[in-house]
């Protein structure tokens, strides 16, 4: 089997058809599907059901509770017999020539991770670059244009296998748990710059949302916390140094709630609450970093002063989220 392509599933009833047969329409057709169903309840069980009825490459693994998405990505690699693997959200699809287009570079350079850019999301874009030792850890942390997504690449399955973190349940930033150590622990690969065959459908999934629930912020800041936790703790039973870690930091900081505070609709809370769930999912430690991220706060800064300055920045940004949610609804 040359590729298994792993697709975790969760309510996704909308957009799930469209992905599976963005898969089964593929020009090259060596390949499994494995979905796993992290107990959906809209009719996404019963779509993977009639597909698997049709196809013997395709195989599904059910949870009987909604177990997040990082325990589906894992029981999903643990469950692949391809030699190499790629990831696709559900609520994504691909073009045709995706597979055939990896399968053609990967007999010229088997490389352990092969990344092409995401279609209407590869930024600044990454240059067609070849990597090996520690050069692959250190363009993916600090070059790489989308760091963040597991899915438009192509991994050995003896690598990923090989570098899985233990199961915990996260609901966001989700990929970053499985794309880390798989480019920490990979000796060699490449980074395409063309072509864009993946389609990231943005706003339909965890990311790139327009307003959240106070439910699903929540689990956005803890998802944040607990993903940033484990990944430090990963680098530092590795000794990675602190140029590493810094960027990690930066990578998974609190910028970005604290953007989406400023910018977006957070449904059914008010400013002060929305305030104390971002500070009660953080040690003072980690809101010392994040002020020292702003350049408004030193290793040598009292805790009572650090907190100070701390409550008060936070006040400037919700008072700015407060403003634009006023200005959209007059």
């Amino acid at each position: 089997m040359r590729f298994s392509v792993l697709i975790p599933v969760y309510n996704s009833e909308k957009y799930l058809t469209h992905c599976i047969q963005s898969v089964l329409d593929q020009t090259f057709q060596d390949f499994e599907i494995i979905f796993c169903d992290d107990a959906s309840t809209d009719g996404s069980g019963k779509i993977l059901a009639a597909y698997a009825e049709k196809d013997s490459r395709i195989k599904i693994i059910r949870h009987s509770r909604n177990r997040t998405a990082m325990i589906s990505r894992n029981d999903l690699v643990r469950a692949a017999s391809g030699e190499y693997i790629t990831f696709i959200d559900s609520d994504d699809f691909v073009d045709r020539c995706y597979l055939e287009t990896g399968n053609r570079i990967l007999l010229q350079d088997p490389v352990d991770i092969l990344s092409f850019p995401l279609h209407g999301w590869n930024r600044a874009g990454d240059l067609k670059i070849r990597l090996t030792g520690k050069d692959v850890f250190e363009y993916y942390f600090f070059q790489s244009a989308c760091p963040w997504t597991a899915c438009s690449r192509f991994y050995s399955r003896k690598l990923l296998t090989n570098s899985l973190l233990p199961d915990a349940e996260i609901a966001r930033m989700d990929d970053f748990l499985a794309v880390v150590p798989a480019f920490y622990s990979a000796q060699t690969a490449r980074f395409e710059k063309k072509p864009a065959m993946y389609h990231y459908n943005l706003g339909c999934g965890g990311g790139g949302k327009k307003s959240y629930s106070a439910q699903n912020f929540r689990r956005f800041s803890r998802g944040f916390s607990l993903t940033f936790r484990i990944l430090r703790d990963f680098m530092l039973s590795r000794n990675e140094d602190q140029r590493h870690l810094d960027q990690l930091s930066s990578m998974l900081s609190c910028n970005i709630l604290l953007e989406l505070m400023d910018q977006e609709i957070i449904e059914g809370l008010d400013k002060k609450t929305a305030m104390m769930i971002f500070i009660s999912d953080r040690t003072q430690e980690e809101l010392a970093e994040i002020l020292a991220q702003q350049k408004m706060l030193s290793n040598e800064t009292p805790i009572r002063e650090g907190m100070r300055i701390f409550i008060w920045f936070l006040g400037i940004v919700i008072q700015r989220w407060e403003k634009r949610i006023k200005g959209m609804l007059s």
